[in-house]
């Protein structure tokens, strides 16, 4: 696939440059035509201009004549104008076209706007001709001043004192129509049309070279155009070579993804040479999808089991085990139906009550503030507690309390688990009772007497012993070896061993035994002569050690 991304990024740019160099071409084209279009207008431009060159000779002869024939001022001052305009003496009228005159004459050029002054040889210029080309022209308007010469010569002839003699009428109008005059108007003729031919052949010859630039560029547009349907179809291939399909194919396997969760939709097989496709990575998106579906049926069956059990659970707890949940003040959000069964308050009177409430007072402050302490620090808590319930009676549990832990570390909530000890309390109390009973019996009898495990560790000793032996309380001999401690050596001092003491041997057979012939040894070192019984002591049929007693 890298090697498809790869082709595909390197016919992408080259699209691009392609597109950059058409794009570029277009402008180039667009050009070419634009300087053939200016070079047309140009040519007409400097054509239209050199008519009014023409034009306006010929509205002077026409001008002067008439006025040698009517003698009327208007032809005389059309003239004059004329040769003023031309000469950018006076404003130019827009457009200046062949039947202004005739409409001034008549004063009808009410349409026509006035430009400013200027020379008709400068607006000719203007137009970009050849040095060659503006001699003709100005050889044309030399020309035309030359006839001009002669029309002025009319002029004076006609206002002059003779001017209605029939001489000179007939000289007047045999100045303005023989052979010179002809030939004055022959040279302006000759040189506007070299002129105009002038023009034509240059703007012919650019308009051709601006034809040929448009036709090469018009061909490279072509060829560009040709090179980037290539590279798209390239580029086309190369997209389908990442995608392993085409589009349409593709669009359907991903329409196919939103039927993952059907129970009965089957894996697609992924070919090798697909696998690091496009459509390699949604034929896997689907197979995950249709895995992970498979395995969420999985899990909401398992879940349920679980649910099943833990609602087994439950109801066992709830008869057993009472439980609540604390927010982190202390206001109780949960509590099950043991909890209501022994504190006698109901659900709703437990939920959003702080668990204060519940303070029988048999532990001072100090023990909930060090209990606070520790939870809130995310450790566990254990110990026994009373609490009062709703009839004020004292109930005792043994209770675990466990923070819930949140995302910043600090705990959200405490779950309190609690089992009801107060019978085992009542019983530990009578056993106490017992238990100090038969204490104060063994303290008042004369004879020592101790008990030893199955290692010959001593488990109780009761006052006499102590007093007998020289012990200042229980604690120096309780958990020691009795026989090192007591019972180590004859009365010769020789060394006693363990295994021959008929202590030792009673617990071995279990049959009770009386000497009366051996020593103790005091607590400081002297000997002291004892008779003594052991007796072998069972608990459900088994060993577990012997009771001695003994008299000085």
């Amino acid at each position: 696939m890298n090697n498809g991304v790869s082709n595909f990024y390197r016919y992408l740019w080259a699209t691009v440059g392609i597109s950059v160099i058409i794009i570029g071409l277009v402008f180039c084209y667009i050009k070419a035509e634009s300087n053939i279009r200016h070079k047309y207008d140009l040519q007409l431009k400097a054509h239209t201009l050199s008519n009014e060159l023409l034009q306006s000779s010929n509205d002077l002869t026409r001008m002067i004549r008439t006025y040698a024939v009517t003698k009327d001022l208007k032809y005389k001052q059309a003239y004059l104008d004329i040769l003023a305009i031309r000469n950018g003496s006076k404003p130019r009228p827009f457009p200046y076209n062949g039947v202004y005159w005739d409409l001034k004459l008549e004063n009808s050029v009410g349409a026509y706007r006035m430009d400013p002054p200027i020379a008709l040889l400068e607006l000719i210029k203007k137009t970009g001709m050849t040095s060659r080309e503006y001699a003709k022209l100005e050889e044309a308007k030399k020309n035309s001043d030359e006839l001009a010469k002669i029309e002025l010569e009319t002029i004076t002839l006609i206002e002059s004192p003779s001017a209605e003699s029939e001489k000179t009428f007939h000289d007047t109008i045999n100045l303005l129509n023989n052979h010179a005059y002809h030939k004055a108007k022959e040279k302006i003729m000759k040189s506007i049309s070299q002129f105009d031919l002038l023009i034509k052949q240059r703007t012919a010859q650019s308009i051709a070279n601006h034809k040929n630039t448009a036709l090469v560029i018009r061909l490279l547009l072509i060829a560009a155009m040709m090179i980037l349907f290539v590279f798209l179809w390239k580029l086309y291939r190369s997209l389908e070579s990442i995608m392993g399909t085409s589009v349409h194919d593709l669009y359907k396997e991903i329409e196919k993804i939103k039927n993952s969760d059907n129970d009965d939709e089957e894996q697609p097989t992924i070919l090798p040479e697909i696998k690091y496709t496009i459509l390699g990575w949604v034929l896997e998106t689907r197979s995950y999808l249709i895995k992970a579906h498979r395995q969420q049926q999985k899990d909401k069956a398992e879940l349920e089991t679980v649910l099943e059990t833990l609602k087994e659970q439950k109801l066992v707890l709830d008869a057993h085990t009472i439980v609540a949940i604390t927010d982190t003040r202390g206001n109780i959000t949960f509590a099950n139906k043991k909890f209501e069964e022994l504190s006698g308050y109901s659900q709703e009177e437990l939920v959003g009550t702080n668990h204060r409430f519940l303070n029988s007072e048999m532990q001072p402050s100090s023990y909930w503030k060090a209990m606070y302490d520790t939870i809130s620090q995310g450790k566990i808590w254990h110990d026994i507690v009373c609490n009062k319930a709703k009839n004020g009676n004292l109930y005792w549990v043994d209770t675990t309390i466990m923070p819930f832990m949140g995302k910043d570390g600090k705990p959200q909530s405490y779950i309190a688990v609690r089992t009801d000890i107060t019978e085992l309390k009542k019983i530990e109390k009578i056993l106490a009772e017992k238990e100090a009973s038969l204490q104060m019996l063994l303290d008042s009898v004369a004879e020592g007497i101790y008990g030893v495990d199955l290692t010959g560790h001593c488990t109780f000793v009761n006052k006499s012993f102590l007093r007998i032996l020289g012990f200042g309380s229980e604690d120096e001999i309780l958990g020691k070896h009795i026989h090192e401690t007591i019972h180590h050596s004859h009365e010769d001092g020789t060394l006693y061993p363990s295994h021959e003491c008929k202590m030792y041997k009673s617990n071995m057979t279990q049959q009770p035994s009386h000497v009366d012939d051996e020593v103790f040894w005091h607590r400081d070192g002297s000997s002291v002569a004892v008779e003594y019984w052991s007796y072998p002591m069972f608990q459900n049929g088994e060993i577990v050690g012997a009771v001695a007693t003994f008299l000085d």
